[in-house]
């Protein structure tokens, strides 16, 4: 078994790109901040955003549908899909036609945040709500990892309590 979970996750650009290659790599679970659902040539023109809409929903599909915990972390004033445009994309049908469930997928809002999971002066802290959604993507993929038949890679890695102990301390200076 792994000693360490791998959730394999990014911010944008880099949330697609984990969809897209956490088969590939062997995840345990992944993690998407700030997911561009609609590209920026989409937002404006309707029949540009449904195909978008349409195509990206499908990625956020292809991890979930292999049965790979999926955590998305979105603000409601993302110009690129708001917390709410990302939860009615959400695919409940896998690649394959089996259905999925919700609980194989989470969603956390983060109230005020913008694409860069910014909020103005007044709104509430995200780094709260960040690592919640992190410590959730952790969850089931400690049990998966913990029961996959994995190679044990040979690396000195710190413990996943470790880095999430090390996240806190930087988001709260």
């Amino acid at each position: 078994t792994r000693a360490v979970p791998l959730v394999v996750g990014g911010r944008s650009a880099g949330a697609r790109v984990a969809c897209r290659t956490a088969l590939q790599v062997g995840a345990d679970g992944v993690l998407l901040l700030a997911f561009p659902l609609l590209p920026p040539a989409a937002r404006h023109d309707r029949t540009k955003r449904a195909t978008a809409s349409a195509a990206r929903s499908a990625e956020l599909g292809v991890p979930w549908s292999a049965g790979l915990p999926l955590v998305v972390a979105q603000g409601d004033r993302d110009v690129f899909g708001t917390a709410a445009q990302v939860a009615d994309a959400l695919p409940f049908t896998g690649a394959d036609g089996v259905p999925l469930t919700r609980s194989s997928a989470a969603l956390y809002r983060v109230a005020g945040a913008d694409h860069s999971l910014a909020v103005g002066r007044a709104g509430p802290d995200p780094a709260p709500r960040l690592l919640e959604a992190a410590r959730s993507a952790l969850t089931p993929a400690r049990a998966k990892a913990a029961t996959a038949d994995a190679l044990v890679r040979d690396v000195s890695l710190p413990s996943t309590e470790m880095l999430v102990e090390d996240a806190e301390m930087r988001w709260s200076d």
